[in-house]
């Protein structure tokens, strides 16, 4: 499947693996609300090939992968790269997101990270771990000894725009947008 949008760089995750590194960039877009990820693989002093900056926007066409649950993607084309003016929209509902989780976990078991959208979401500290909680009550866990949760607890007092991945237990933000 090939899609052309306009894309937002929403978060970067580098791991570290035996003799290379693995980076993870997602995109989310603005018409379909769909994420995409790219994934590069770095061996010694080889650099990304994806070095767009984090936030920013561009039109770009993807290749998506074939999958039940169609997410890593290869770039095909981009231009007219520029600062966001605005967060794209997530979801309000955690329910709303574990649900749509749980439909791709079905179509897709073998998936390691689920990318989520969280907007109006607030930090806060439940039995001495972080958890990111929505308006209707619903949250989700933080990593253990998750080190920014101050940080998330202070721009969230209005609510809170997050991204980052969810393994089936625990939501790590990748990025977030407060108050502009």
């Amino acid at each position: 499947e090939t899609i052309t949008d306009t894309w937002h760089i929403v978060g970067r995750r580098v791991e570290a693996e035996v003799s290379r590194k693995v980076q993870r960039t997602y995109l989310w877009s603005e018409k379909s609300s769909r994420s995409a990820l790219l994934v590069d693989v770095l061996h010694g002093t080889k650099t990304a090939s994806t070095r767009f900056f984090f936030f920013s926007v561009l039109e770009a066409t993807l290749n998506f992968y074939t999958s039940f649950t169609p997410l890593r993607a290869e770039l095909l084309s981009a231009q007219k790269v520029r600062q966001p003016e605005n967060a794209v929209e997530g979801e309000t509902s955690i329910k709303s997101a574990m649900t749509n989780f749980t439909t791709v976990k079905t179509a897709n078991p073998w998936l390691r990270s689920y990318p989520l959208l969280l907007q109006d979401v607030v930090a806060e500290q439940h039995e001495g771990n972080w958890i990111i909680r929505d308006s209707e009550g619903y949250f989700l866990s933080l990593p253990p000894r998750f080190g920014y949760g101050w940080y998330l607890r202070a721009l969230s007092a209005d609510g809170l725009w997050l991204f980052g991945e969810y393994d089936g237990v625990r939501f790590l933000p990748l990025s977030t947008w407060a108050n502009g």
